[in-house]
């Protein structure tokens, strides 16, 4: 049986799990019982590094859907966890809203073990927490001001009590010059027609208006 060769970092790697397995070997009880484990390196190599990350997971012991919460890496020293509300929040983009059979209180235990496992390899350990998005409230838009039409109906108003007062003030019932010649020759007095009397018949001479 060939003996599969690793380098230095995948060694460090695959001890890193299996002291990490043993170290849990008790797994998640709950709903559905998990195994709780640290993935090891796919490869002979990490790629002098950049392939050291390894993901920490929940496996049913039965059949069922395998859970990662979370990963660490060993060149860099960093461990990331994710937190309950994290997980179901995945969890249920996964499965159409369902919720993962994981005790709450349960799955928080473990990820304080977790954290004070790798906290004491001298890891920097970061928990993930799931915020929901608040959608972002309608635009309000302002209700347009009165103002302008206050000010344009007063215009208005100050133009037609101009117009009214200039035509109050207009003088009224003085005819032109023409209309008062024209009225005065139409009421004169028409012209005496004196007609004389035949001689023999007196002085006396008849005026006809």
């Amino acid at each position: 049986m060939a003996v599969k060769k690793l380098t230095i970092v995948a060694q460090q790697a695959v001890g890193f799990a299996e002291l990490f397995r043993a170290i849990f070997a008790d797994g998640l009880q709950g709903p559905v019982p998990y195994r709780v484990e640290l993935s090891e390196p796919d490869g002979p190599s990490t790629a002098g590094g950049k392939l050291a990350l390894q993901h920490i997971k929940l496996i049913p012991v039965n059949n069922g859907a395998t859970l990662v919460i979370g990963a660490a890496n060993t060149v860099e020293k960093t461990a990331e966890l994710r937190s309950f509300s994290l997980v179901a929040h995945q969890h249920a983009q996964r499965f159409k809203g369902a919720t993962p059979p994981i005790d709450p209180q349960k799955f928080d235990a473990l990820l304080e073990s977790l954290r004070t496992f790798f906290s004491d390899r001298g890891m920097t350990v970061t928990v993930l927490e799931h915020i929901p998005v608040t959608p972002p409230m309608p635009e309000e838009r302002p209700t347009p001001s009165p103002l302008p039409w206050i000010v344009l109906a007063a215009v208005i108003l100050a133009l037609i009590g101009a117009g009214a007062f200039w035509y109050l003030q207009r003088p009224h019932g003085t005819l032109s010059g023409a209309a008062s010649f024209r009225l005065a020759t139409i009421s004169a007095d028409p012209p005496a027609l004196r007609y004389p009397i035949p001689k023999g018949s007196g002085s006396m001479s008849v005026l006809v208006a």
